[in-house]
């Protein structure tokens, strides 16, 4: 059985520069299944969460 599990934390930004903490992303690979839990907090009312996402792989063999 084949685990690994990983946990990266969002920054918000402006103007490049860091202003705080906006979330974290958890990954988990067990047994040929990829699990992801992404939360984001601090957004405004009028902020929309639409945004493109891109994936990539990195295959051990």
């Amino acid at each position: 059985m084949a685990y690994d599990r990983k946990v990266k934390y969002l920054d918000y930004m402006e103007g490049g520069t860091r202003v705080r903490g906006a979330g974290f992303v958890k990954l988990e690979a067990r047994d040929g299944i990829l699990r992801m839990e992404l939360s984001v907090t601090g957004l405004h009312r009028t902020d929309t969460f639409a945004r493109d996402v891109v994936l990539l792989s990195l295959i051990h063999i």
